[in-house]
């Protein structure tokens, strides 16, 4: 192969590369809305996460730390995504029980035939319906 050709490949490998991305990351997709029941909700405490430094010339760079809130990881089951997961920081999660029913948003990222993931944004108790109220009226 001569490099013409082989500079023709690699820009074609480029651009499959940059499609993919794309149409998996980048393209507009619409938010889905459906209802589901929280089946699992696993505590997370708070915690420090350390980012190191990379690179060959890291001079006298040290590792930072991060912290992390502590909260909830709940897993909700949808008649229309199926199984899904939603972290929320402990203030958020306090009104969020196992067997609630909850509104969840959310967006569907996929690539036909080849992969798909669902991406939730929130999720929202949904409120009981309220007893009606007796009507008293004056005579």
């Amino acid at each position: 192969m001569n490099s013409t050709t082989l500079k023709l490949v690699y820009i074609g490998f480029l651009l499959l590369i940059i499609v993919f991305c794309y149409v998996a990351f980048l393209r507009p997709m619409p938010m889905r809305e459906t209802t589901g029941t929280v089946v699992s909700s696993t505590f997370k405490p708070a915690g420090k996460s350390f980012v190191y430094p990379y690179g060959a010339n890291r001079g006298f760079r040290v590792q930072n730390s991060v912290e992390t809130s502590a909260g909830y990881t709940f897993g909700i089951e949808t008649p229309d995504v199926g199984n899904v997961s939603y972290f929320a920081t402990e203030l958020a999660a306090k009104n969020i029980h196992i067997g609630d029913r909850v509104k969840v948003t959310y967006q569907k990222r996929d690539i036909p035939f080849v992969w798909s993931r669902f991406w939730v944004f929130e999720i929202v108790p949904e409120k009981p319906p309220e007893p009606e109220r007796l009507k008293i009226e004056a005579l």
